[in-house]
């Protein structure tokens, strides 16, 4: 038997068939704009408290439902910080990675310009906790630094990239810069040194989210972070790099403010602070905004480096994206991308890692504790307007011929 039956269709069958298909994505898309076009939710109501160990350290706490206890531990410790000691804080992240690993800690540990940074999940059994803490401390403030682990890692030639070589164009004698320059000599007693003075409390912005009340938070990060007899170097003040559009060889770089809050001088006005706080708070809103549309149009070729002092944009193919750019931009991708940077700070704190890398940041930056709600706030309603302004000012090679 042939089973190859063709289906056939009367001409008023296909005209139905068109007008309702032609109904379905009318519908369909008048409902993706309707919910684009929706009020953002509110933020969630976080209970958050914050307080100095006896250390030194500032601490943000938050309770949440967990199985862990997630803590973290951001040292005024970063690249910028080498001086004339090229590689060193780099090197010890890479020891401190690895002594965590063979302690088998459940721990990691990264590095960017500002910060060496450490992420901790406590087990909430007492007896495992007392233990995991023990091994950190020793870890933090007594680490081994094997003399043949770092004659190991010095003896790896990292490969400079084109992005390596465009960023240190890009900020030059800037301390920023430092993150990208190749390791000198780098001795043991520089690195212990380099611990004592730089992984201190003192230095340290934390985060402790878990289910625990504030006592216990406050009785495990003071057995975490102990007074440290050692001297704290202080950080010297370092100014941001004015706005940079740079391209070289089919990749761009660009330098934007950075995410901490300038503070205000001691006499200014209170309308004055209020002006200079609206000011920060649209650009921080237009930098996220501005970055959301980027990474949508051209993905993972957009990669985001924010920093203290200064933030950092790198892109593949920037000829691409203008054309993307120009080619694609319109109002309706604007007000769903707003809604999807909504999304994405609202499941941030819908989990205790989020919750605690995202009270660390705030702890960092010298945020406020309402920032998300003020951020919520700020992105209703950002249009065409706020994308021309924000791109004009953060992103003036775009209009370029």
């Amino acid at each position: 038997m042939s089973t190859d039956y063709q289906p056939k269709f009367n001409r008023v069958s296909l005209n139905v068939l068109m007008v309702a298909s032609a109904a379905l994505i009318v519908i369909f898309g008048q409902s993706a704009r309707q919910m684009d076009q929706k009020p953002l939710p509110p933020a969630p109501k976080l209970s958050i408290s914050i307080w100095h160990a006896d250390s030194g350290a500032k601490i943000w706490y938050s309770p949440y439902f967990s199985e862990t206890l997630e803590i973290q531990l951001w040292y005024q410790a970063g690249s910028r910080f080498d001086g004339k000691q090229a590689g060193r804080a780099s090197l010890l992240a890479k020891l401190l990675k690895f002594e965590s690993t063979q302690l088998k800690l459940p721990m990691q540990v990264s590095l960017d310009q500002d910060f060496l940074k450490v992420t901790l999940h406590l087990d909430t059994d007492p007896i495992r906790m007392k233990g995991q803490i023990e091994k950190s401390v020793g870890l933090l403030y007594r680490p081994s630094l094997s003399r043949h682990a770092l004659k190991t890692l010095q003896a790896v030639e990292p490969v400079a990239s084109l992005s390596d070589q465009l960023w240190l164009t890009a900020y030059q004698n800037h301390p920023y810069g430092d993150a990208k320059r190749p390791a000198q000599t780098i001795t043991r007693a520089q690195l212990q040194q380099y611990v004592r003075s730089h992984v201190h409390p003192q230095r340290l912005h934390a985060s402790i989210v878990g289910d625990i009340s504030e006592r216990g938070a406050q009785i495990i990060m003071e057995s975490l972070l102990p007074p440290s007899k050692y001297k704290a170097e202080m950080p010297s003040t370092t100014h941001p790099q004015a706005i940079i559009n740079q391209a070289e060889q089919n990749q761009f770089i660009a330098i934007w403010p950075g995410e901490q809050i300038h503070t205000e001088p001691e006499n200014m006005s209170i309308e004055e602070k209020q002006k200079q706080q609206k000011m920060q708070q649209a650009l921080h809103i237009n930098k996220q905004m501005t970055l959301q549309l980027l990474k949508h149009l051209h993905g993972e070729a957009v990669k985001w480096r924010p920093g203290e002092i200064n933030s950092t944009v790198l892109m593949q193919q920037p000829q691409q994206l203008k054309h993307l750019v120009q080619d694609q931009m319109d109002s309706d991708m604007i007000a769903h991308q707003t809604h999807q940077l909504a999304r994405k700070w609202l499941a941030q704190v819908n989990n205790a890692t989020g919750l605690s890398q995202y009270l660390v940041q705030l702890n960092a930056y010298q945020r406020p504790v309402n920032q998300l709600n003020k951020n919520l706030i700020s992105l209703e309603g950002w249009d065409e307007d706020d994308w021309e302004n924000a791109s004009e000012t953060l992103l003036p090679w775009l209009y370029q011929d």
